[in-house]
């Protein structure tokens, strides 16, 4: 069983280099001008080990992000639909870094995918009827698509009065 568990660690210690080294890389150039050498070199591993653990580069970023943003819609199954609104904006604010990168590297729509993936979850779009799938496609694009503006713009707005306006622009009253 010790044996085990210590392949289990060196595959996730594998798997943490590699992530690192992306995001270092990232900090650097963008997306579309890292190659798999460049972070298997960084992460100090061989090519082979980052194909045994990532399909790609696209699977090392998803393996970041998707931790986050599945926390993020774990925590919002607790709240009211009104207030879920605003807690996505504190996510907004607290991961404003990441998702600037994200935004200037280009790779922006692995974050929309999440973050629409994760709203159809949590307002359970997926047993509803057509109409309302699209309406939570529509809604969660118009969502995103505020947070993004603010997150450009340099947050010139409160915190506050953006749930204010995503609230207004849903239609809902805010508390």
């Amino acid at each position: 069983m010790a044996a085990t568990n210590l392949a289990q660690e060196q595959k996730n210690e594998t798997k943490v280099f590699i992530t690192t080294a992306l995001m270092q890389l990232l900090h650097e150039q963008a997306l579309e001008k890292i190659s798999v050498r460049q972070v298997s070199d960084r992460a100090g591993v061989s090519r082979m080990a980052f194909y045994r653990h990532f399909d790609d580069l696209n699977a090392v970023l998803v393996g970041y992000y998707e931790p986050r943003f599945h926390r993020l819609f774990s925590d919002l199954e607790q709240y009211h639909d009104e207030d879920k609104l605003a807690r996505v904006g504190v996510f907004f604010q607290d991961t404003s870094e990441d998702i600037l990168l994200a935004i200037n590297q280009g790779y922006e729509n692995l974050i929309v995918d999440l973050f629409t993936t994760g709203l159809e979850e949590i307002f359970d779009s997926k047993g509803g009827a057509v109409v309302e799938q699209y309406r939570l496609k529509f809604v969660g694009a118009g969502v995103y698509a505020m947070w993004r503006e603010w997150l450009v713009s340099g947050m010139e707005v409160s915190l506050a009065e953006m749930n204010a306006m995503v609230h207004q622009f849903m239609g809902q009253k805010n508390k």
